[in-house]
């Protein structure tokens, strides 16, 4: 009971954000309210944490070559844990607001980005992978989506929700355009051959290119030195013409 002139006692909930910046003891009835002022601050505290997670968001984007949303709803906070140790360096899996990734989705829009919004749906971690770990993430996710199945009982599997999924993703190479990419794309990727590997192959088609260049260049002076050589020896017979110098081909060849 409060009595004349009394001031309503603190809420409970009130009574640990005592001391804050945003509430201050003011009361209405029972409860504690923040003053107008203090309101606003808070909004544009919350503004601020948008506007910095869309930019580390679009930052993420640009410096990656694959994105792609994986389904949380089920998975603790240890089990998310334990995928981020499982991923290799240059890998980034950061839970947020399908909203948000929309929006940064737009602002990276000129390199493509853009076609990932459709995957923004339902509850979604995004794991971000650059271009030299793209197969090797894939299969920490697959590997990590293998371990959860496997705590379900084997006749409870079918009759419940699966622990995780991908909702969608995009990835984008040098001088291609962006492309969605459903679950059957992300998880083929576990395929793909790293940068390394793309360089090492197309080093190795380098060396070849001068080997059979140099081969070709060489023969042509030995033909020419032999026909020559063979020229200079008939000159001495000048009887003979130019085509009895050279070895006649057989008919069956002559002929084709």
């Amino acid at each position: 009971m409060v009595l004349s002139g009394q001031t309503a006692p603190l809420c409970r909930s009130c009574q640990a954000l005592q001391g804050t910046p945003v509430f201050t003891g003011r009361q209405s009835g029972s409860h504690c309210l923040p003053k107008r002022g203090q309101l606003q601050v808070q909004n544009a505290i919350t503004r601020a944490k948008k506007e910095a997670t869309v930019a580390k968001l679009v930052h993420h984007l640009e410096t990656s070559a694959l994105c792609f949303g994986v389904r949380y709803k089920h998975i603790g906070v240890k089990d998310v844990d334990s995928l981020r140790q499982a991923l290799p360096e240059g890998s980034a899996f950061v839970v947020c607001k399908n909203t948000l990734m929309r929006i940064a989705a737009d602002q990276a829009g000129a390199a493509g980005w853009d076609v990932l919004k459709p995957a923004a749906e339902g509850e979604n971690a995004w794991l971000f992978v650059d271009e030299d770990n793209v197969a090797s993430a894939v299969k920490a996710f697959l590997e990590f989506e293998r371990k959860l199945v496997e705590r379900i009982p084997r006749d409870q599997r079918s009759k419940r929700p699966p622990p995780t999924g991908v909702s969608g993703g995009a990835m984008i190479t040098a001088g291609e355009a962006g492309r969605f990419l459903d679950m059957p794309g992300v998880r083929a990727l576990k395929d793909a051959p790293t940068k390394t590997e793309l360089m090492e192959k197309l080093a190795i088609m380098i060396k070849k290119i001068p080997l059979s260049m140099a081969i070709s260049i060489k023969m042509v002076p030995t033909k020419l030195g032999w026909a020559v050589a063979h020229l200079a020896d008939g000159d001495e017979n000048k009887d003979l013409l130019v085509g009895d110098v050279f070895p006649k081909a057989p008919a069956a060849e002559a002929s084709s």
